[in-house]
């Protein structure tokens, strides 16, 4: 029984979740660690990094977060997978998720938003509505249907009543997984069969794809922006207004991404050279600021 609790999708989402939360440990649940490990945030998101829906889905904001969302996963994905098979389980818990993230990407966009609740709640939804189905087994009928409304009723209202609670991703989960309900029957033919191994085997591609892709995507702490911001601003100020600095003090600023390095280079070979001219230096700064304050707009605050 043990052995094959190790081999089921459940261990292995729970695991991998569990790994997850110990990077986050180690990274102290700031924001550019939460970014970096592939949180959910609205402008990312804009910016095509699409594979934080999915991402964002195995970071949580505590122990307690960690906790609820893990013992749901085991007693209702156990439940699940066992009656409708791994992978239809691996295929409902994953839409139910990015589904509940699409809705915070519109109820919740300027939020960084992190968790498995969407998924979770998809699962809540789909032994809801599976309590109208015939091709249940008789075993599970007591935890399906009307048994689920005090749980769904309790922490949807949890949900309006705290402030730091994602309900669209509630909402969008569980409304998914009541549809998932109705329409999946536990039972298989052959084609079908065929089917859902595709569809598991494609969500375990895109899945991997997804965290894949986080690491090539450019990756900036608000913070270290926040420094190079003040640092260059600074410079400028003073070459503005006709103040001697220094080599090294440009030298010293501490470039973020591609575009602050251009900046930087820019900088030194104006005050070098001659060239480019100082408006355009502050001329292309503006437009990076622009640019990141779109980005991290509700993290970094222009002062």
């Amino acid at each position: 029984m043990f052995k094959e609790r190790l081999r089921s999708a459940v261990f292995v989402i729970a695991l991998v979740n569990l790994l997850f939360f110990l990077l986050e440990l180690v990274g102290g649940f700031s924001s550019s660690t939460l970014l970096r490990l592939g949180a959910q945030y609205g402008p990312l998101v804009d910016r095509g990094q699409y594979n934080r829906l999915i991402t964002a889905m195995f970071l949580h904001g505590g122990v307690l977060h960690l906790f609820f969302n893990m013992y749901a996963l085991v007693y209702l994905g156990t439940i699940i997978e066992r009656v409708y098979s791994t992978p239809k389980f691996v295929v409902a818990y994953f839409l139910s998720g990015v589904v509940g993230n699409i809705a915070t990407q519109i109820f919740y966009h300027d939020t960084i938003s992190i968790g498995a609740s969407g998924a979770i709640f998809g699962l809540v939804g789909m032994l809801f509505s599976a309590g109208r189905r015939s091709d249940i087994p008789y075993y599970v009928r007591p935890i399906t249907g009307a048994a689920l409304l005090p749980i769904i009723v309790f922490n949807l209202f949890l949900g309006f009543a705290a402030g730091n609670i994602n309900n669209a991703a509630h909402i969008g989960g569980l409304l998914t997984g009541i549809v998932l309900g109705l329409k999946i029957s536990p039972r298989y033919t052959w084609r079908s069969w065929r089917v859902w191994n595709f569809l598991m085997i494609v969500v375990i591609a895109v899945a991997f794809l997804s965290f894949f892709f986080l690491f090539l995507q450019p990756s900036i702490d608000p913070r270290a922006v926040i420094e190079f911001h003040n640092s260059f601003t600074s410079i400028l100020n003073d070459l503005n207004q006709g103040r001697l600095v220094s080599l090294s003090d440009v030298l010293a600023i501490k470039p973020v991404d591609k575009d602050s390095e251009k900046l930087k280079s820019m900088l030194l070979s104006h005050m070098e050279e001659g060239s480019p001219s100082l408006v355009e230096v502050v001329s292309a700064f503006l437009k990076w600021r622009e640019r990141i304050l779109r980005d991290y707009e509700g993290l970094i605050f222009e002062r």
